[in-house]
């Protein structure tokens, strides 16, 4: 099996930040939305993240001690968090 470290890629897909998508209110709108910030995120800061989950204003955010990708290093916190919805 595979580390995580060995599946890593060195970069992202561009497309998805240069495609443009349409929503409404009726469709988009109508989807409960809760945000999982991760408070010690250096690629997106937890400023940021307060900018984008205030934007598109949401349920519930849930807050975890943990750095870009808390399902790789808080995964018991992330599942809770996500069985407590």
């Amino acid at each position: 099996m595979r580390t995580v470290q060995e599946r890593l890629t060195p970069g992202q897909p561009a497309k998805p930040f240069d495609e443009p998508i349409h929503v409404t209110q009726e469709r988009w709108g109508s989807v409960p939305r809760v945000y999982i910030e991760a408070l010690k995120d250096l690629a997106i800061s937890p400023d940021e993240q307060r900018s984008q989950h205030t934007a598109q204003p949401c349920d519930r955010v849930i807050s975890i001690d943990a750095g870009h990708a808390p399902f790789l290093t808080k995964p018991n916190e992330v599942a809770d968090a996500l069985k407590s919805l």
